[in-house]
């Protein structure tokens, strides 16, 4: 597990509801899923990545405010990124 992923871009962070995703230099069929996680360690969204041809957004908005984590597998990696959910 490591931090920084070089393949992915979540933005805008910190966000309102909706997460969108801009992949850097990888080919959606590398990445195996992408998993978003909340402060207690309980998976809210499990995303593949092939749906976002279709959906350009992770919908959190019917989640809490509050820090999430993004575990993303690429081969045998799996790549953590924070966000902070701000639905007010």
């Amino acid at each position: 597990i490591v931090g920084n992923n070089p393949y992915l871009k979540f933005y805008p962070n910190p966000t309102s509801g909706l997460l969108y995703v801009s992949f850097n230099n990888l080919a959606k069929q590398e990445i195996g899923k992408i998993t978003v996680v909340n402060i207690l360690g309980e998976i809210v969204a499990e995303i593949i990545p092939e749906e976002l041809l279709l959906n350009e957004a992770i919908n959190l908005t019917s989640q809490a405010s509050g820090m999430y984590f993004i575990h993303t597998a690429v081969g045998e990696t799996i790549y953590i990124d924070k966000v902070i959910l701000n639905n007010f």
